[in-house]
């Protein structure tokens, strides 16, 4: 993948159709009262011109993906 950024998750089973608040380790802790939240070490940064957020399984199988653009931000119906 052409300019991409990757970070490892620590070991953790992820309920199904929940969803996972993901941060900085340092950063964890101030979002949990937001919903469940994991802290992952090295986490990339993200282009504000936006891209697409690809979660994989440990053997590269696509578990969910979601595009992102700086379109929704502040949109009323996103």
């Amino acid at each position: 993948m052409a300019n991409s950024t990757s970070a490892a998750f620590p070991d953790y089973l992820f309920p199904a159709d929940s969803l996972i608040i993901l941060s900085t380790n340092s950063g964890a802790s101030l979002l949990a009262d937001h919903g469940l939240t994991l802290g992952v070490s090295s986490f990339p940064s993200l282009p504000n011109e936006g891209g697409t957020i690809t979660l994989l399984s440990s053997t590269n199988v696509l578990i969910h993906f979601v595009r992102y653009d700086p379109g929704n931000y502040e949109n009323e119906i996103k």
